[in-house]
């Protein structure tokens, strides 16, 4: 509308009693601001908003008109009639709105546990691997240049005895974290390894430094090998080692499985507490039990001196399901 014109009205709008994004008064001041003198809200199939609406009109000196948009079927489609000046008191109005509303939130719980099933989310049990000193950093100097990353160029181990599912090398990496490109949806993973666990359970490791992937897909690899090094490949916020269980080889197409770290410590104000066949929790500071006891290195960056070395943890999503049939992955017998 131009607030130029002599006069303004607006018959068709919608508040977020529908599927407008502004409450009843916020639109009516909104429309003051642009100068209408008659104003119609006409929210789908509910008459909602019409009390709060009315009162900001009247407070606005704005004429204020009820109305509604009805949904409606006609020859196989569905039409939207809109109603002005409409009988909000009328009752086989409400009992017509209430019931198109019991429908609409039928259908719309039956939409949600199709999606419920239907929805997959490869790093629902992921883990965010950053290497930290004692001091908490996981940088020397310069944050912002990539390779001071203390986690940065670590070597990348194989967690059980596996055939290597699929490879992806490539992609490239900047020098600096701040001047990490954008990436689309299939390259935010950057440079990954996915190892066939059996069983339809797939170890992923993403965020590889590029060039630096020792396998290729086919291969067979031990428990406590070297895969690859970390890199800063991918949508990343910083070097480290994203690490998921998976039902698929693709860090896009399958769904997270749950797993568990066969032993690690968590250091405090006195002797580090051990935690054997666990999930660590969200945000925690682990360390592992070296020194480089590969066995027990799992999905995580080798450090220089594991006695002095904590690494960092971040759960990106999910909760602490311990899974026994991992074995193999969680260090059991192979």
């Amino acid at each position: 509308m131009d607030a130029g014109s002599e006069t303004l009205v607006d018959f068709h709008t919608h508040s977020h009693h529908s599927d407008g994004v502004l409450s009843p008064a916020a639109l009516v001041e909104r429309a003051r601001s642009r100068g209408v003198s008659t104003l119609s809200l006409t929210d789908h199939d509910t008459f909602a908003g019409l009390e709060e609406a009315r009162a900001a009109c009247i407070a606005a000196a704005i004429d204020f008109v009820p109305g509604v948009e009805l949904s409606a079927s006609w020859r196989g489609q569905t039409i939207h009639i809109v109603g002005l000046q409409v009988d909000e008191q009328q009752t086989g109005m409400h009992t017509h709105l209430s019931q198109v509303l019991a429908r609409r939130r039928a259908r719309l719980g039956e939409i949600g546990e199709r999606l419920e099933k239907r929805a997959r989310l490869p790093g629902r049990f992921a883990i965010d691997w950053v290497r930290k000193d004692e001091q908490g950093r996981s940088a020397r100097g310069d944050a912002d240049l990539v390779k001071n990353s203390l986690g940065y160029g670590a070597d990348v181990l194989a967690v059980a005895d596996a055939r290597v599912a699929a490879v992806r090398d490539g992609i490239a990496e900047s020098a600096r974290v701040s001047a990490a490109p954008r990436r689309a949806l299939e390259e935010k993973a950057g440079n990954f390894i996915a190892l066939d666990l059996c069983d339809g359970r797939f170890a992923l490791y993403e965020h590889l430094a590029p060039g630096s992937i020792r396998v290729a897909a086919g291969d067979r690899v031990r428990r406590g090998q070297v895969v690859a090094s970390l890199g800063f490949t991918g949508d990343s916020t910083e070097p480290h080692l994203h690490f998921h269980v998976a039902d698929a080889p693709s860090p896009l197409s399958g769904e997270g499985l749950p797993f568990e770290l066969e032993e690690f410590r968590v250091p405090g104000n006195g002797p580090p507490q051990i935690h054997r066949r666990e999930r660590p929790a969200p945000n925690a500071v682990v360390m592992h039990p070296g020194p480089m006891n590969r066995e027990v290195e799992i999905a995580s960056v080798v450090a220089d001196d594991p006695q002095r070395s904590l690494i960092a943890l971040q759960v990106e999503t999910g909760v602490a399901v311990r899974m026994a049939c991992l074995e193999m992955l969680v260090g059991g017998p192979a």
